[in-house]
């Protein structure tokens, strides 16, 4: 999904540029069309292929990408492989428990997210919907393909309805004759656009990206081209003749009133605001001239930008022995599972031949058991996934064997102890500061109190906004300096204090802090002041 953001997100950029600097040069029909390219990539979430024109392979490579390294000795019973853990191993495993549990979060508020504006968009359109209902009267167009009707609750003619759409008229559209045929004609356009179907789809991207500015900046304009597309289509079918009186139709529908212009709205409308409506006067007035090279160009950058962003990363050539060290590597466990990562840069998933035994002991009894069976036999790992296996049962074995195919056709072989990976475990020790002085020796927590101090870094850890610390720790009356230990002794130093009134920590004496829960922080005082 993140590929998904991170190339809609470019693609959207570059139809913004593109939309700039061949602005009035190029159909604005086809400068609408542009944007079908986003929301068909909004809504795709996976790349169509991997390939080498793809824009994530120049993003990958920007990324740090940390990873785990193991060592193998031989055992003598054939080929079976030993974790020789090196410190850092420890480390990376903490951040990927870490990112694992952060990626939780944002999921849950992710989705809270989409509920919450899939609700307000649905919500408005019903309200709509209603007091359209309740306030029109059918209106005879003859030989008018949609139904027609006149409502005083709206301010704009405007399209609205998805399986059986009608046109919505003011009363001061059937007013003049002359206007009524020109509103009419514009409303069509929108239909045969599909403008009341795309509305839809556009409110779908919203509540699915409600996160993203660049996802609203891409609605707001699309509204607007649509209505230039359009514009530029009904002067089309009723003549160059007639682009003046059009235009003249335009302003007369101006009113005080708002009109349903807003992009929550699946409704077309007639007039988008002063704005909207002299962008649109230009454009009917100048009658701006177009060029097929300028178009041909557009069309070429578009192509380019499709192949950019329609695709995934090519994944990087790795060998299978190499591929065998990261999967044995990424196995760790905690007190609740053990869990290891199938690598993402193995291009052949469906090559995996995996087989998870256990042995557990019952009741004097012991039992073999097999995990993870049908997916090994239906070839369906997939790169980049965790797979975790709960230690509930009381496993006195429980061994990875992994098989790929190498170069010369031979099975090549790795097998993990599960039940001796590397622990995560780290241990939190917590000190009072007073104008940068301990005050006190460390005091180991564990318990409870050690669960609490947990949570406190790991609300640190996911606030996405950081500022350098200018804080001097010896003007601090109350600070706590709480360490995380790894097993090899290492450690990490956060500082948490109260900073303005406000919850912040940081990692490290001179590091960048971010405003932390205060309902978490005040817990955590509490406890401190108890010991």
């Amino acid at each position: 999904m993140i590929e998904c953001i991170i190339t809609s997100s470019v693609l959207i950029l570059a139809v913004i540029v593109l939309r700039f600097l061949f602005r009035s040069k190029i159909s604005y029909r086809l400068q609408y069309a542009l944007w079908g390219l986003v929301l068909i990539r909004l809504l795709l979430p996976f790349p169509l292929l991997k390939s080498p024109f793809s824009i994530m392979n120049i993003i990958m490579k920007g990324l740090p990408i940390s990873e785990l390294h193991i060592s193998t000795i031989s055992t003598g019973i054939g080929n079976t492989a030993v974790n020789v853990v090196n410190p850092a191993i420890l480390r990376d495993a903490a951040s990927v428990y870490y990112a694992e549990s952060a990626n939780t979060t944002l999921n849950l508020i992710w989705l809270v997210g989409i509920i919450v504006v899939g609700s307000w968009i649905c919500g408005t359109n019903l309200l709509f919907y209603r007091r359209l209902y309740k306030t029109r009267s059918a209106y005879d167009a003859a030989d008018f393909m949609l139904p027609v009707y006149v409502s005083g609750y709206i301010a704009s003619p405007c399209l609205f309805g998805i399986f059986r759409p009608g046109v919505y008229l003011t009363p001061k559209a059937t007013e003049k004759e002359n206007s009524i045929s020109y509103v009419l004609t514009h409303e069509l356009c929108h239909y045969r656009h599909g403008d009341h179907i795309w509305s839809i789809l556009r409110g779908i991207c919203l509540a699915a990206y409600w996160w993203n500015p660049l996802v609203w900046a891409a609605a707001i304009l699309s509204r607007i081209d649509s209505e230039l597309a359009c514009d530029e289509s009904v002067i089309k079918q009723i003549g160059e003749e007639n682009r003046l009186d059009y235009g003249h139709t335009l302003v007369d529908m101006i009113t005080v009133k708002k009109a349903p212009s807003g992009i929550l709205y699946a409704a077309t409308t007639m007039v988008s605001g002063k704005r909207g409506i002299k962008e649109r006067l230009n454009m009917i007035i100048k009658k701006p001239k177009t060029f097929i090279s300028t178009m041909v160009i557009v069309l070429l950058i578009a192509a380019v930008c499709v192949g950019g962003t329609f695709t995934g990363a090519r994944a990087e050539s790795i060998s299978v022995e190499e591929t065998l060290n990261q999967l044995a590597a990424s196995a760790y466990h905690t007190e609740d599972e053990v869990s290891f990562e199938i690598p993402q840069s193995y291009g052949n998933p469906e090559n995996w031949n995996i087989y998870i035994v256990g042995r557990i002991k019952s009741d004097g009894f012991s039992a073999i058991c097999n995990l993870f069976e049908d997916i090994n036999k239906s070839k369906t790992w997939e790169p980049g996934k965790r797979y975790s296996i709960s230690l509930d049962n009381s496993y006195t074995e429980l061994t990875l064997t992994a098989y790929l195919p190498g170069e010369n056709g031979k099975m090549m072989k790795r097998t993990v102890d599960l039940l001796n990976t590397p622990a995560f475990s780290v241990s939190y020790s917590l000190a009072k500061l007073k104008n940068g002085q301990v005050q006190s020796d460390f005091f180991k927590l564990s318990g409870d109190k050690a669960k609490l101090t947990e949570d406190l870094i790991f609300d640190y850890m996911i606030k996405s906004a950081a500022w350098p610390s200018n804080i001097d720790m010896k003007t601090l009356n109350e600070c706590y300096l709480i360490r995380e230990t790894y097993p090899d002794g290492t450690s990490t130093d956060y500082y948490t204090y109260l900073l303005d009134g406000k919850s912040v920590m940081q990692i490290g004496y001179n590091g960048y802090y971010s405003i932390i829960d205060d309902g978490l922080y005040k817990k955590f005082v509490e406890m401190a002041k108890s010991i």
